[in-house]
């Protein structure tokens, strides 16, 4: 008689809770990148079904927030928490719902009894490395010599003037230059003559020339 009594007591039990109703779950992984949550068999309707999430690292929060279940009308869904852990650290992920937030008040899972814990030695990422914009190579400049430029040959120090009278010296260098110009005062007389009329003397008298033909004119670049 009491067995019949406790089978019908837990076929009322059943009818009141549902199987999907009791078999909402979830579960968790984490790692040195991310933590990731996974839950099923919630019930769907209307509202959906929000969770609650923490991970912490070393008694350390280092992510948290709300999240509703994404999938199968919201009766599932997966989380993917990223993270950037170095060194070594002891990661636990912690998951709770209910009965605010989710259909026909589902509670499960705790904010105090981890779904997933574990001592983990991270590597630190490698640093990220800017490129090097190339630099253009430098084109080289040719050495250049510049060299003196030669005196013209048969040049002398002087003014050359048109009609050409480079072959005649009027200049006061020595004592024949000197005779010279006595000769050209006495001639000319005591002023200052146009140049044209110095050359035309000097051509029409070759005695004069003769006077300081002998000096030797110096060069173009001769000290």
């Amino acid at each position: 008689m009491k067995t019949l009594k406790a089978a019908g007591t837990l076929a009322l039990l059943a009818l009141a809770f549902p199987a999907a109703a009791l078999a909402h779950t979830g579960s968790a992984t984490v790692s040195c990148t991310a933590a990731d949550y996974h839950f099923s068999n919630f019930v769907a309707g209307a509202g959906g079904n929000t969770v609650h999430y923490n991970v912490v690292a070393d008694n350390v929060p280092v992510a948290h927030g709300d999240f509703a279940l994404n999938q199968a009308s919201g009766a599932a869904g997966d989380l993917h928490v990223p993270l950037a852990l170095s060194g070594t650290h002891t990661v636990t992920a912690y998951a709770w719902w209910g009965p605010a937030g989710t259909v026909m008040n589902q509670t499960g899972g705790s904010y105090t009894v981890p779904m997933a814990t574990q001592q983990l030695t991270c590597v630190a990422p490698p640093a990220a490395q800017l490129p090097v914009p190339p630099v253009a190579p430098v084109p080289a400049v040719p050495a250049v010599t510049v060299a003196p430029a030669p005196a013209p040959v048969g040049a002398v120090l002087g003014v050359t003037v048109h009609p050409d009278a480079s072959d005649l010296r009027v200049t006061l260098d020595t004592p024949e230059d000197l005779a010279l110009i006595e000769a050209l005062v006495e001639l000319l007389g005591d002023r200052a003559p146009a140049w044209r009329e110095v050359v035309s003397a000097l051509r029409q008298d070759p005695s004069l020339v003769a006077l300081n033909a002998g000096v030797l004119q110096k060069r173009l670049g001769q000290g």
